[in-house]
């Protein structure tokens, strides 16, 4: 084998070499992304509680309300077990509009929780209702619980039955 014909076996192997070398060095980059993870869950249908192994998620109102005056009712998200609530995430509530009910916010987030802990989520909805009878009502939240080795984000739908007096 002559020289010229060494350097190119050279050359070629080289290239070879960091070609794998930067396909595993991808490979391991993006399951490093992944790894801690979990699938998100998407929003299903409305529910009145959620109760996962994770966390449990509800909400809470007064036995009856008032046409035309302000009111609330609660969101609270708790963790459970080795879990915890994410800071991080960009926790948030989101009434869907009905005609039964005016809502001060169309997106409530951390700023506007009463409580806001590692282990509990405690934030009130403001509305004033505008018209009498039961009506139900769609909130969607966004969270995310984590222990050290998993982070799981979610979005789910509760649903409230609120009753207006006239």
């Amino acid at each position: 084998m002559n020289w010229c014909t060494r350097k190119n076996l050279g050359v070629l192997s080289l290239l070879w070499l960091c070609s794998c070398q930067g396909s595993a060095k991808e490979k391991a980059r993006n399951e490093a992304k992944t790894a801690p993870v979990a699938e998100a869950k998407s929003a299903s249908a409305a529910v009145e509680k959620v109760e996962e192994a994770s966390f449990e998620l509800k909400s809470q109102s007064e036995a009856e309300y008032t046409v035309g005056q302000k009111a609330d009712f609660e969101i609270m998200l708790h963790a459970k077990n080795e879990w915890k609530v994410n800071p991080d995430f960009p926790f948030s509530i989101e009434p869907e509009a009905h005609t039964a009910v005016q809502f001060e916010k169309k997106e409530l987030g951390k700023g506007d929780a009463a409580e806001f802990s590692k282990k509990d989520i405690r934030v009130k909805v403001p509305f004033t209702a505008q018209k009498a009878g039961e009506h139900e009502l769609r909130v969607k939240v966004s969270f995310a619980v984590c222990t050290p080795e998993n982070c799981v984000p979610d979005d789910r739908v509760l649903a409230l039955k609120l009753k207006v007096k006239g």
